[in-house]
């Protein structure tokens, strides 16, 4: 279930294919289709909008898609460009931070707590936490979407 389904879209028979999946879980909190656009690294993403465009539309044209994301690194500045010129907003930048040695941190924390699974009779309250908790995510900073669905992804993704 948590896995995304990839698949090639063509821009163009002399570019890297792109790819994109169908992102299940965000279809069924929202109720429309979502999918997400992982696009090709290769240094050649000088074609025009056009190929985009039509790729996009050869893979909408079966499914009822009606949002489509794309993450780029920040410094693929021609990607972001074609995806801008094909519709695309920028919404929202990510910071990704790695942590070498999460491996070596225990259950049991320095200061005494200890961590456990949430019982059945919590899960109800974590999930309405859930719901007001996280207000930055890129929906949350989306003007075009309703902030009430934002809420509820987070919901469901914590009840997953």
């Amino acid at each position: 279930m948590f896995e995304l389904q990839y698949e090639p879209l063509i821009l163009n028979e002399k570019l890297k294919p792109w790819e994109i999946a169908v992102v299940p879980w965000d279809t069924e909190t929202f109720g429309f289709g979502v999918s997400v656009l992982s696009p090709s690294y290769d240094g050649d993403q000088n074609s025009e909008a056009a190929f985009l465009d039509n790729a996009l539309n050869a893979y909408s044209k079966d499914r009822p898609v009606s949002l489509i994301l794309a993450s780029i690194p920040s410094e693929q500045i021609a990607t972001s460009l074609l995806l801008q010129k094909s519709g695309f907003s920028f919404v929202d930048l990510s910071l990704s931070v790695h942590y070498e040695n999460l491996k070596d941190i225990s259950e049991e924390s320095p200061c005494g707590l200890s961590l456990s699974p949430a019982t059945s009779e919590e899960l109800g309250s974590l999930v309405e936490m859930a719901g007001c908790s996280f207000q930055h995510g890129r929906y949350h900073l989306d003007p075009y979407f309703s902030k009430s669905l934002a809420d509820q992804r987070y919901k469901d993704w914590l009840s997953r």
